[in-house]
């Protein structure tokens, strides 16, 4: 869940459809990553994946014992095995941890999950 609600049940799952449908609208995708926070650079990310800047561009919260972070990875042309660039779409949600457990702790994992999206 998002922490907004007991009853609020968005998954992992729906917010990817989410970030792929606005990835592949060639309207609106544009305007939306420029929206998000980009690793590094600014935002919510400003602090977060700086060997991923310029790769990594999303949106991290934390509310009511649920850290999450969402986005999209982007695999430049080069670095892909198909020779185009390709758009990754990831979502994170943690929630039911305690301390010794804290918010930190669930970046590091979501930051290392990224990073391992991006071998």
């Amino acid at each position: 869940g998002s922490g907004m609600s007991r009853s609020n049940r968005v998954t992992a799952r729906l917010l990817v459809e989410l970030l792929r449908g606005m990835h592949l609208d060639p309207s609106r995708g544009p305007v939306y990553l420029a929206s998000l926070s980009e690793a590094g650079e600014n935002g919510t990310l400003q602090q977060r994946l700086d060997t991923l800047a310029g790769k990594v561009y999303g949106k991290s919260g934390y509310l009511n014992g649920v850290s999450t972070l969402s986005g999209f990875l982007i695999i430049p042309a080069e670095a892909s095995e198909t020779g185009k660039t390709r758009t990754l779409g990831f979502s994170f949600l943690f929630n039911g941890f305690k301390p010794p457990l804290y918010n930190k702790d669930m970046k590091r994992v979501q930051n290392a999950l990224v990073g391992a999206i991006d071998k």
